[in-house]
């Protein structure tokens, strides 16, 4: 509900505000978020399931923003990442997510055109909420 909500503020408010250009699909833009905030949050899941104590996961997380920031493909085009690296993208959420949001948001794009995006954030979906679910199925035993 959280994500739901930010995500409401910065692309509708903020937006508005700072008179910053829109042409949002905002049925696109609410299925983008909706798996967007499931993937990270069974990422995060994942990831706080191997530390005793919530710091360390934040350490974690501290260490690997910026990796994760550039494997977005925010800062650095996607065309020139090595092949091995495509693949790591397409394993976080930020890659898809954020190429969705642009579709959506500032070119006006369609559900159907962003069908990759929502595709791969779905899986991930799945992805990280299975193994969340085995991880905490495992720790409870």
């Amino acid at each position: 509900m959280l994500g739901t909500l930010s995500l409401l503020y910065f692309a509708g408010f903020v937006f508005w505000l700072q008179d910053y250009p829109r042409a949002g699909d905002l049925t696109g833009l609410g299925v983008t978020t909706l798996l967007f905030v499931g993937a990270v949050v069974g990422l995060g899941l994942v990831a706080a399931s191997f530390f005793q104590t919530r710091e360390r996961a934040f350490q974690l997380i501290a260490l690997l923003s910026l990796p994760m920031f550039f494997l977005a493909g925010v800062s650095w085009p996607v065309s020139a990442f090595p092949a091995p690296l495509l693949w790591l993208a397409k394993l976080l959420p930020s890659t898809a997510g954020i190429t969705a949001m642009v579709k959506f948001n500032q070119m006006g794009a369609r559900v159907d055109e962003a069908v990759g995006e929502l595709s791969n954030l779905a899986l991930l979906v799945l992805l990280y909420g299975g193994l969340a679910m085995w991880r905490y199925r495992v720790r409870a035993a």
